[in-house]
């Protein structure tokens, strides 16, 4: 393969990490609504409603009911009929310290399909392809070592329409680049919408800095759509609702997300990313991503001590 092959592969690696960014805002928006503006948003996750399969390890609406901990698996997908994946970011909402914690894992990831182990080792993007958002849910739960109470699934190809629906939004970029004929200076404040987001986003071909760079541009997204996604003037906006029941499945019923409306609509002030930092290793000639031992134990850890285990 060539540099040039390799090098687009990674790019579209770090674009689809930029969408899962905003997935997760779009769980810690869903903590934002009020009892009062939720009645707008009925019908729509009706239609986003769909069980995942996965035997729930946990009584998982006694959790949400009782306000502990609460675990939701991100799914970027990049299919209008979401049946593929992307790569995962498990969030775990506590509304007793009012933290959050956004565990992203890389597409090639190394794991073992609790389902499936006949394919097994496999990447852990591979669990949708053999068992839909079932596999998935069980394999995260099994490198993880937490239950996963919740799933959300959001088209990556609709992410544009989406950010245009909340009429943009306002960054701050944290350092001087041009991508894409898009020249951003450090320090300056700018106006995203759907066309300009992913020139700010995407990794940069010349950018020898590019990931570390790239992370404190997708810091300052997320930041932005936060403040956007709990704003009432957002969530009551139906044209805006009417997208998400477009591009987005969860198995969080209506009575679920008025409880994490009512209850979690805090935990978002202080957000930490994490993600399990894997280095790149061929294995019977296929490429995988696998995550030290050490490394592993650090970002189990991080995910079990926000839950509260």
């Amino acid at each position: 393969m060539t540099n040039r092959g390799h090098h687009s592969r990674k790019i579209r690696r770090r674009v689809r990490n930029s969408v899962l960014g905003f997935v997760a805002v779009l769980a810690v928006g869903f903590v934002g609504f009020t009892a009062y503006g939720y009645h707008t948003v009925s019908t729509t996750t009706k239609a986003m409603y769909k069980p995942s399969g996965a035997t729930k390890e946990r009584n998982a609406s006694a959790v949400i009911k009782d306000k502990k901990p609460v675990s939701i698996l991100m799914v970027g997908t990049d299919s209008n009929k979401i049946n593929r994946t992307g790569s995962l970011m498990l969030v775990t909402l506590n509304p007793k310290t009012n933290k959050t914690v956004e565990m992203s894992l890389p597409d090639n990831l190394k794991v073992n399909l609790p389902g499936y182990k006949q394919y097994s080792p496999a990447t852990v993007n591979q669990a949708y392809s053999y068992g839909g958002t079932k596999e998935t849910v069980k394999t995260v739960q099994s490198y993880l070592k937490v239950p996963v109470d919740y799933y959300m699934a959001v088209n990556m190809n609709g992410l544009d329409k989406t950010v245009n629906k909340v009429g943009g939004v306002n960054v701050t970029s944290p350092q001087t680049f041009t991508n894409n004929g898009k020249t951003f200076n450090a320090g300056q404040n700018y106006h995203l919408n759907g066309a300009n987001t992913g020139k700010f986003l995407s990794l940069r071909e010349s950018d020898t800095k590019g990931y570390n760079q790239q992370q404190a541009r997708q810091r300052a997204v997320l930041s932005a759509l936060l403040k956007k996604s709990t704003s009432y003037k957002t969530v009551l906006n139906k044209s805006y609702l009417n997208t998400l029941g477009d591009e987005m499945q969860t198995d969080l019923t209506e009575k679920q997300m008025t409880q994490l409306a009512l209850h979690y609509r805090h935990a978002d002030q202080n957000v930490k990313s994490e993600t399990v930092n894997a280095k790149s290793q061929k294995l019977g000639g296929k490429n995988f991503e696998v995550a030290p031992t050490s490394e592993r134990t650090r970002a189990v850890n991080a995910v079990r001590q926000n839950l509260g285990f």
